[in-house]
């Protein structure tokens, strides 16, 4: 089903790339980065000045050598930021490489909606889930899980496994059981995407209908105290993809390789009698999708409230990118966040190891330079 992404703070999704004034000039208050390979091609004196002229650090020089190219893009730069050093880095967004246009990747948007769904899908179930233990179908409380482990399947307790190090990864085995589709063997899970339930929903790339491309810095902020900044461009606009569902999920319902698929349907918003019709199960999907989006962005902001800062924007229902921070990314924060306080405590008292990262809640975050949150976006 066609959708759209419009964006309601800036958005930054990085490349893995930086670059800097050695590949780009500024003009006034714009950035205009150059194809260097196309500027120095058949050139070879230019070249030995560029590199003679980098050599000395002379920015001007590099400058003027540079605007004989041509331009691949440009970005404004946001008010009060500023590029004066030739190594002053930024981070690049990412774009497709045909034309240097910026583009939410599914990857990002699905990542998002998996935590979305598997909280709607618990809170439904009173945070109970089922899985397929040696061609048995069990259920489990995820909340009693975390506090004792599951042992005949080789699940370890809240802070008794490697995982637990990693505050990114704390819990995700817990996560991976609640949508696992396929059986598990006595004392031993290994998790297998081929039977994770998400599968089945088909994020593409949103590319841009309309955009604008800044520069802008994103500044770390601890408890209201503005600390180090990163050079990056955000994006801001409207982008169009496509979310829909396997056909794929028809012919896996019934198979012995998927036990559980019928109970997972619920992740979906499906029932096993949804399937007869694809296409009205697809628009059944999209619906729950946006439901699980606006409940759970509203949980967020009632945390935040209780905090006493938020950071959540009006009209928007996801949050993606870089600065978003792991409060809106894991099962584990939102648990911690939101679950009752006495069942939090049960949790927390059962955990052994690794509790700086269990009990800790990020004391800083990035804003940019006008004070605002990054990546929010309306899913429509």
């Amino acid at each position: 089903m066609r959708m759209q992404i419009n964006t309601k703070s800036p958005v930054h999704i990085g490349s893995g790339s930086y670059y800097t004034l050695m590949d780009s000039y500024m003009d006034g208050n714009e950035l205009h980065r150059v194809n260097l390979d196309k500027l120095f091609e058949g050139d070879v004196e230019l070249l030995k000045k560029y590199t003679k002229e980098l050599d000395r650090k002379n920015l001007s020089a590099i400058m003027e050598i540079l605007k004989r190219g041509k331009d691949r893009y440009s970005a404004k730069l946001k008010e009060g930021v500023y590029i004066k050093r030739l190594e002053d880095r930024i981070m690049e967004c990412i774009k497709d490489s045909a034309g240097d246009i910026p583009y939410i990747p599914g990857s990002s948007l699905k990542g998002f909606l998996r935590t979305a769904l598997m909280v709607k899908y618990l809170k439904d179930n009173g945070w109970y889930f089922e899985i397929s233990v040696d061609g048995e179908i069990r259920e489990y409380n995820l909340w009693e899980a975390m506090q004792r482990g599951i042992h005949e399947i080789g699940i370890r307790k809240l802070g008794d496994d490697y995982e637990d190090r990693r505050r990114d990864r704390i819990g995700s085995r817990f996560e991976k059981l609640v949508v696992y589709t396929g059986n598990v063997r006595r004392n031993k899970f290994r998790y297998d995407a081929k039977y994770d339930v998400f599968k089945y929903i088909l994020v593409g790339d949103f590319y841009p209908e309309s955009y604008d491309i800044w520069i802008d810095k994103a500044i770390v902020e601890t408890r209201g105290r503005r600390g180090s900044y990163t050079l990056l461009e955000v994006v801001e606009g409207k982008f169009i993809g496509k979310i829909s569902l396997s056909p794929q999920v028809k012919s896996s319902l019934g198979s012995r390789e998927y036990p559980v698929l019928p109970q997972k349907l619920e992740l979906l918003g499906l029932r096993e009698d949804d399937l007869s019709d694809i296409e009205g199960a697809e628009k059944k999907m999209i619906a729950h999708i946006k439901e699980a989006l606006d409940e759970y962005v509203g949980d967020i902001k009632n945390f935040e409230k209780s905090q006493g800062k938020v950071l959540a924007v009006d009209g928007a229902n996801a949050r993606i990118g870089f600065g978003t921070g792991s409060p809106y990314k894991t099962l584990w924060i939102y648990m911690r966040n939101n679950i009752p306080r006495e069942i939090l405590q049960r949790i927390l008292s059962a955990a052994s190891r690794h509790r700086a990262n269990i009990f800790s809640y990020p004391k800083s975050r990035h804003v940019l330079s006008d004070g605002s949150s990054l990546g929010w976006i309306k899913l429509d």
